[in-house]
């Protein structure tokens, strides 16, 4: 029982930091003046 516990909140801390890296991303910078246009790049 303890094992199978054990492997639940393995996987449980995996899927919560699968998803939490997945969330985190970095800001697109400020390309302006590379290009003509007043739109941001994505």
């Amino acid at each position: 029982k303890v094992t199978r516990t054990a492997l639940a909140n393995a996987a449980s801390v995996a899927t919560l930091l699968l998803t939490s890296d997945a969330l985190v991303a970095e800001k697109p910078k400020d390309h302006k003046d590379s290009h003509g246009g007043d739109y941001d790049l994505y």
